[in-house]
């Protein structure tokens, strides 16, 4: 079979997806995106969607099996899903988790159950779909338009990357982009998924060329001193009677911290810890405190993986006036 005609089943195919409802065109801004030096962009970003995707599943899943059933840990379980679906263009599985949201809200714990199931069979049902879809697309081979077009313009995942910064002397305006749409792209999830709030963005924006990793290394700075904060708590916490003045000192710092580097969704759970402790719930703040360590560590690895893309792109500065 010669190339043309499996080009054809594979565009046949895509449109196959979109009509059916699997997919919206936030799918089709992904392919835009990949271009001759990224030429596997959309299917490694699809496979690391479902490597995430499924571990939000299986958290979702056990606080539903743990009864008695926490409706707000679900509603924001669900709400990370959703934007990681969001994200990749999976319109059906998104329809699914607002449907459960809306039984979240209602603490309708039967209907949560129900519609955990369609979701997590919408999730298969696209995972196998698009291994097929990626299958032939390898045998297809690169397609001889380019999808290369979406450069043209600057779309909604430039949005989180795009900003302008004054040179100094002449104070001409330049416009910084981050050149790898991996990169782009992995920075975008970070955003939609509640990793990161505008405060990273804003520390990329501070860095230039004469301070090329100062979002690094501010980063690292926070994840080593983070980290000092974390064992001080855990050890207050096991030593009781718990001091609940020191707790709340730590985690005021800790919070602080966080706040300093975007860290959205370790900011909230600082927050929440904050409640418990004006309660004086010791059970509260152990479970809270564990869950800030959990996304603590998971933004960790997260940040380390967006770093080691970053040096492998390189820093790229475009003249105003080439950007459309």
């Amino acid at each position: 079979m010669d190339r043309n005609h499996l080009q054809q089943q594979v565009d046949l195919m895509r449109r196959s997806l979109l009509d059916q409802g699997y997919l919206d065109e936030q799918f089709i801004q992904l392919e835009e995106l990949q271009d001759d030096d990224s030429p596997k962009f959309v299917e490694e970003t699809v496979t690391m969607f479902f490597n995430d995707s499924t571990r939000l599943l299986q958290n979702i899943e056990q606080a539903l099996v743990t009864g008695p059933v926490d409706f707000a840990r679900l509603d924001n379980d669900m709400n990370n899903f959703k934007g990681s679906s969001s994200s990749i263009g999976a319109k059906r599985v998104q329809n699914e988790c607002t449907q459960f949201k809306e039984h979240c809200m209602a603490g309708n714990s039967e209907a949560c159950i129900r519609t955990f199931l369609q979701v997590k069979q919408e999730h298969a049902t696209l995972r196998t779909k698009l291994e097929n879809y990626f299958q032939l697309a390898r045998q297809a081979g690169p397609s001889g338009t380019s999808r290369g077009r979406a450069r043209q313009r600057i779309t909604l995942l430039d949005t989180a990357d795009l900003y302008c910064k004054r040179t100094k002397g002449n104070g001409a305006i330049s416009t910084r982009i981050v050149s790898s749409p991996a990169l782009r792209l992995h920075r975008a999830i970070g955003l939609s998924q509640g990793y990161l709030d505008e405060q990273f963005i804003q520390l990329e924006e501070l860095q230039d060329d004469e301070n090329p990793n100062f979002v690094e290394e501010i980063v690292t700075l926070f994840f080593n001193d983070s980290a000092r904060l974390l064992q001080n708590m855990e050890q207050t916490l096991v030593s009781g009677p718990i001091d609940f003045a020191k707790l709340d000192n730590y985690m005021h710092q800790f919070k602080g911290s966080s706040s300093s580097i975007g860290a959205k969704r370790v900011k909230n759970g600082c927050t929440r810890f904050k409640d418990y402790y004006m309660a004086g719930n010791t059970e509260g703040c152990i479970r809270t405190f564990l869950q800030v360590k959990r996304e603590h560590a998971i933004l960790r690895t997260k940040l380390e993986a967006y770093f080691q893309l970053a040096r492998q792109a390189g820093p790229s500065v475009i003249p105003r006036g080439q950007v459309r």
